[in-house]
């Protein structure tokens, strides 16, 4: 079967490239240490879930006025009747750094520092994350930080490859 696909994707041309970037990833993935694996999959795990999170806690914010006609229930059925309000989630675009990420969140009307301070444990539980910190960042953009590992309490060691000295 796994055969029959590297068949077609060389009658297609497509193999070599493919190959290359999964060598490539598979070459990067591993010359990463485990403090930015781990960063890397606690992003992916917020990146993945942010929509509903978001949702559930209370950080959308919903249109009243705007939406679906009041009719469009005929054309569909399964649309509920009267207007749907338009709910609007945060922007949210994240950078991997060691041992975490950092996602920089924008605003909405009625959603800025005060309720991310207020649910920054929610996040923490649902990330999984050792440690999370809500800041101001600039006007309209709030910097989530997540950690895996709280640093504090971390012995302190020199960066790979380089001494003491």
């Amino acid at each position: 079967m796994a055969s029959d696909v590297v068949v077609g994707l060389e009658l297609l041309g497509l193999s070599s490239p493919l190959l290359a970037y999964g060598a490539w990833r598979v070459r990067y993935w591993l010359g990463l240490d485990e403090e930015e694996r781990e960063g890397l999959r606690l992003l992916r795990r917020a990146e993945r879930g942010w929509v509903v999170l978001s949702q559930s806690l209370n950080l959308h914010w919903e249109e009243p006025t705007a939406g679906r006609s009041e009719f469009a229930w005929m054309n569909d059925p399964r649309l509920p009747h009267g207007k749907v309000p338009k709910v609007r989630v945060p922007s949210f675009s994240a950078r991997p750094i060691r041992g975490g990420f950092v996602a920089d969140v924008g605003t909405l009307p009625g959603v800025g520092l005060v309720e991310f301070q207020k649910v920054s444990e929610h996040l923490r539980n649902a990330w999984r994350a050792e440690r999370v910190t809500v800041e101001q960042d600039r006007p309209g953009v709030i910097r989530v930080r997540a950690l895996v590992t709280d640093p504090l309490t971390l012995p302190f060691r020199p960066e790979r490859g380089k001494s003491w000295a």
